[in-house]
């Protein structure tokens, strides 16, 4: 899966900035989680997708029609050692959020691609985490419900760290099932090391 992700110059096609460029210059981009909606065949466009954000996370408005693919971003400022460990992979609101996407019962949501875009404390994007996920059949449905019932973020049992043996449950049922594929791409000088982005010896 090659990510639906342009860094650098602005796009020929469309004179948007890139998705880069755009989110490195986001005010507050070190300090809070901002969220878009990318459209789909028109390199550089996004439109913000956050109705409420703060420093610990975001809440997204609904996914329109034209949209297909949602970023936002983990920042590295103000967070504790072991986030910090883990900051590349999607949180337990982000595998939430995704059950909820690729709920059958949303079918003029036509987003296929999540991502997350690590920040670091400078403002910088050092890499980013694609996830590719299906579309969910009726039958799947009751699962993912018993799934999202028990993962609430607000302390339920799958509201547990990422890495906890809960956390890593779910998220290798969601693999193993081929609910989603997760792919991890790191900016050139940095490398995919356990969980997060970090820079390579030499920093080549």
């Amino acid at each position: 899966m090659r990510p639906r992700i342009r860094a650098g110059r602005k796009s020929p096609q469309t004179g948007y900035r890139s998705a880069r460029q755009q989110i490195e210059g986001t005010p507050r981009i070190i300090t809070h989680e901002m969220g878009w909606y990318k459209v789909t065949g028109k390199p550089g466009k996004m439109h913000d997708a956050v109705r409420e954000r703060a420093p610990g996370g975001i809440k997204p408005t609904s996914a329109m029609e034209e949209h297909r693919s949602f970023i936002h971003t983990h920042h590295e400022h103000g967070t504790t050692k072991r986030v910090r460990r883990k900051l590349a992979l999607p949180s337990h609101a982000d595998l939430a959020h995704l059950l909820t996407l690729a709920s059958a019962y949303v079918p003029h949501a036509k987003v296929k691609y999540f991502h997350i875009a690590t920040v670091d404390r400078k403002g910088k994007v050092i890499g980013y985490t694609s996830i590719k996920f299906r579309k969910l059949t009726k039958a799947e449905e009751s699962k993912a419900d018993w799934l999202k019932r028990n993962y609430d973020q607000y302390g339920g049992p799958l509201g547990m760290h990422k890495g906890s043996p809960r956390y890593n449950e779910v998220l290798k049922f969601l693999l193993d099932n081929k609910w989603i594929r997760l792919k991890f791409h790191p900016m050139p000088g940095y490398q995919f090391v356990g969980g997060r982005f970090v820079k390579k010896v030499g920093g080549k």
